[in-house]
């Protein structure tokens, strides 16, 4: 497991912890770029990885004027409590992330993801996928975020069912 403060601090970032209502903390990066003009960008990473690893791509958005918060999404091997959510388990909690930033936002930005991640920023987009039952409902339903003003998706996975 890795220290997440040192993670953040390591990729110049400061770490967020919040309840936004979904029955855990939603745990996370914010590279809160001062003055940031460009707008906002909601990045979700790939499977089993976490948003500092994505530094590079990710201090390049910020050179170009955008904040980027960044949730670390149950499935990865950094987060505290990645064996509490085996198999697909993370699609529900990877939903409620993001939507919980969207709304915690509040204001225009772009769903990024890749892989794993590209295939959640879709959603926010408003594509749609098999929505959990026991999806939390403080997060919001299935609808895209009205604040979603474009898509990035690198690498998303093939088409499956559901």
């Amino acid at each position: 497991m890795t220290d997440l403060t040192a993670a953040a601090q390591h990729a110049g970032a400061s770490l967020f912890r919040i309840d936004a209502g979904i029955g855990r903390d939603l745990v996370g990066l914010d590279w809160n770029r001062e003055g940031a003009s460009a707008g906002c960008i909601l990045f979700s990473h790939g499977a089993a990885s976490a948003p500092w690893k994505y530094a590079p791509m990710i201090d390049d958005w910020r050179a170009r004027g955008y904040r980027v918060l960044a949730p670390l999404h149950v499935d990865s091997t950094d987060h505290p409590d990645t064996l509490a959510y085996p198999g697909l388990a993370s699609w529900r909690a990877r939903l409620e992330d993001m939507r919980s930033l969207a709304q915690l936002t509040d204001q225009p930005h772009i769903a990024a993801g890749h892989s794993y991640g590209a295939l959640v920023a879709l959603t926010l987009g408003g594509a749609r996928g098999e929505e959990p039952a026991d999806i939390a409902r403080s997060c919001g339903d299935a609808t895209p975020s009205r604040h979603t003003q474009c898509v990035l998706a690198f690498s998303p996975p093939r088409p499956f069912r559901g």
